[in-house]
């Protein structure tokens, strides 16, 4: 799949379906852009979006580091 670079704002009119995952199958967070967003199935206290800030995955829930 190849990767899409916009200068705006994304808007559908449909819905995203994110890629599903574990804690511990999310990829190093080094190997992918700022923004990479996973559905990950398996967070601490429930399942939970996971997005990269190029240093951590961050839960969407709380902000804090998965882990």
């Amino acid at each position: 799949m190849g990767t899409s670079t916009f200068s705006g704002p994304v808007v559908s009119t449909n819905s995203f379906v994110l890629t599903a995952t574990t804690v511990a199958a999310l990829p190093a967070v080094a190997t992918v852009p700022i923004g990479t967003t996973y559905f990950v199935t398996n967070a601490a206290t429930n399942a939970t979006t996971a997005t990269s800030d190029g240093t951590n995955w961050l839960r969407g829930d709380t902000g804090a580091t998965i882990s």
